[in-house]
């Protein structure tokens, strides 16, 4: 396993303060965390239960798959999102869907009922963003999974590979009268404070985190939200599926189908068409404070619905003659450009990734970004939250 000697210096230097430990509060990537019996079938940090969760506690075993099913089928089938045309990936049903129905029911003909305890989903980090805190959230919790070669009741199976194909499931912290941002940051905080290695074991470190994201992955828990479930949105990172190397976004919607995951366009980042048009430049333009504090809001109209990346510099995002550090924010904020067009300065791992499937539990499937830059800024974001009145 490739662990980045800047982490020990990072590690050291964050304990030895007794402070913040970034990869017991914030970027949970311990093989004895992820490959817990939690992160099984039935577990509360399985794929399939997290799932259920967004759905009523009735939902039958056909709503369940029918809903799993219909956002895998969004590859497959949607062509147009915020009028900008997207490129269907027809692989998804013989590389995801087909195998995964066909492990369930015992047939060959890729239909029946998804089990969900086969999901094809490995865990690979648990993310405490409260960084990101809004007036109506304390932040948010994220769920990070790999897809894999095949159905499995065992997820951590190391026979089994991962695709080139990440998934992001994104959940409010919800606030509360007694329940603020500095609340949440202290329960977390707290985690550093059990003990969690290969010696005294990480079951009371474990307890304690599943504590924590129950109380932002349950249904009911947050008013307003589809079966009051705090979940936000869905992000995708794959090669498996399809050429070239895409990002897409999915958010919880009500049909007349019922509630259904469905593509949308993805945040901070506009249709490709728009590189270096001048309607782009002339918004970056008019927003060039906003840019360089990163505070931009990309304005709807501009969004797309697909997210490139390369394997050089011929999606890097451009914005005419405006500076060079407002084109710099502009990019980094953007999906392919956070995860590759500007990996010289914002370095992923394994390519086009900040959380690598490709790399085995721990530090070392976490980018040079992260590790380096990324987690201390947000160590000194909570240092300064906790330390408020």
């Amino acid at each position: 396993m490739r662990i980045p000697s800047t982490l020990f210096v990072l590690a050291f230097a964050i304990t030895a303060s007794g402070a913040i430990e970034p990869l017991k509060e914030l970027m949970v990537v311990d093989r004895l965390v992820v490959e817990d019996a939690r992160s099984l079938p039935g577990g509360p940090w399985h794929f399939g239960t997290l799932i259920k969760e967004l759905l009523p506690a009735d939902a039958s075993d056909k709503a369940v798959s029918d809903f799993v099913i219909g956002w895998l089928e969004e590859w497959m089938n949607v062509i147009n999102v915020n009028g900008f045309s997207v490129t269907p990936r027809p692989a998804v049903k013989d590389q995801v869907i087909c195998p995964w129905l066909n492990a369930s029911t015992g047939l060959s003909d890729c239909s029946g009922i998804l089990n969900m305890k086969l999901a094809p989903f490995r865990l690979m980090a648990i993310t405490n963003r409260i960084d990101v805190r809004k007036p109506e959230n304390a932040g948010e919790g994220r769920f990070t999974f790999a897809v894999l070669d095949g159905p499995t009741e065992n997820p951590n199976d190391p026979n089994l590979f991962a695709k080139e194909f990440t998934v992001l499931m994104n959940y409010s912290l919800p606030v509360s009268a007694t329940k603020d941002a500095k609340a949440w940051a202290q329960e977390w905080h707290a985690l550093s404070a059990l003990g969690c290695d290969a010696t005294v074991g990480c079951e009371d470190y474990n307890k304690a985190l599943a504590k924590i994201t129950n109380e932002f992955t349950k249904r009911e828990l947050m008013p307003g939200k589809p079966n009051g479930n705090p979940f936000i949105e869905l992000h995708s990172n794959e090669f498996s599926i399809g050429s070239p190397w895409e990002l897409r976004q999915f958010n919880l919607e009500s049909t007349d189908r019922g509630l259904r995951m469905l593509q949308t366009t993805t945040n901070k980042t506009p249709d490709q068409s728009l590189n270096n048009s001048a309607t782009l430049i002339q918004w970056a333009t008019d927003n060039q404070a906003a840019i360089l504090t990163e505070t931009h809001v990309v304005p709807k109209n501009l969004l797309g619905g697909q997210n490139q990346e390369s394997f050089g510099a011929e999606l890097k995002w451009n914005l005419g003659t405006l500076p060079e550090k407002v084109r710099f924010n502009f990019s980094k904020n953007t999906c392919n450009g956070c995860h590759r067009e500007e990996s010289a300065q914002v370095p992923s791992i394994d390519g086009f990734y900040h959380v690598s499937p490709l790399e085995p539990a721990g530090s070392g499937r976490l980018s040079p970004w992260l590790l380096n830059t990324e987690l201390p800024r947000r160590v000194k974001f909570i240092e300064t939250l906790l330390a408020t009145k």
